[in-house]
Order: C-alpha cells, then structure tokens, then sequence
C-alpha cells in the first residue's frame, strides 16, 4: 500500500499545505470533525478473515495512535 499524506488545499487556488505524513493506511475514513483519520495498519488473514491492527492519526499533531483492544479489526468505522 502506498503512504498516504494529509494536505490542506486552499479554495481559491492557493498552494497546498502538507498536513501530515500518514505512511501506509488500509481503508482510511475521516472522523466527523476532519481531525482524525482511522484505519487498519497492515492486513493479515486471522481466521480466513482480513484483519490489521486499527490505527487512528491526529492530523492537527501528527500522533499516531495504534490501538491493542482490539487487537485486530475487519474494518475501521467513527461512531456517529
């Protein structure tokens, strides 16, 4: 999977803004607020299932969160 970056595009034809370097994300969903992006890590196949570690990125900071309970996911998904 290729890395993933975070930019920020002005809408009136500005330059782009790098936001953040993501490295390589599995089906990234953005949170509702734009803050966040979640996805899973890596895949494996656990079960005859594809599941990864799920990983949330702070796009204001850079933090990357990589979560152990679970420690595997099928999909990555914000509560509403």
């Amino acid at each position: 999977y290729a890395p993933l970056r975070a930019l920020d595009l002005s809408l009136d034809g500005g330059a782009q803004q790098p936001i953040a370097a993501l490295g390589a994300l599995i089906a990234p969903r953005i949170s509702g607020d734009g803050r966040f992006v979640g996805g899973l890590e890596s895949l494996t196949e656990i079960d005859g299932v594809a599941q990864g570690a799920p990983l949330i990125v702070d796009l204001q900071t850079g933090t990357r969160f990589l979560l152990t309970d679970p420690p595997a996911a099928s999909g990555f998904r914000w509560a509403r």
